[in-house]
């Protein structure tokens, strides 16, 4: 994991301004916390558009290197944490990969609350 993780660092979060500290690395599990975002204009006013972006992006880098693995979302802007906090996995479980549509159902419960407040 360690060996992926510093060229993803060196190569892609930083020309493209992300900001990503990694507070922990193991031998098949990374944990990340993200907190500059690919999607600079909508950081403030769309955080869980930026969150939905983020764990795409980096979910597809993920699979892409580990195909059994899966990018595990621990808190995120879009459920009003300050910032997004991710664990990467290179070989998930049945339950990580749940993830995938949990994610999706707090993306969409907060784009309903902010179109119901008329924003």
């Amino acid at each position: 994991m360690e060996e992926w993780i510093k060229p993803v660092a060196e190569n892609i979060f930083n020309p493209m301004g992300t900001g990503a500290t990694f507070t922990e690395i193991k031998e098949n599990q990374a944990r990340s916390l993200i907190f500059r975002y690919l999607k600079n204009k909508d950081e403030s006013n769309e955080p869980y558009m930026s969150t939905l972006f983020n764990y795409g992006f980096l979910r597809g880098i993920l699979l892409s290197v580990f195909p059994k693995g899966e990018l595990i979302l621990k808190s995120s802007m879009a459920e009003g944490a300050p910032l997004d906090e991710f664990t990467f996995k290179t070989n998930a479980a049945e339950n990580d990969r749940l993830e995938r549509e949990r994610i999706k159902k707090v993306v969409l419960e907060n784009s309903k609350m902010k179109i119901g407040h008329g924003y």
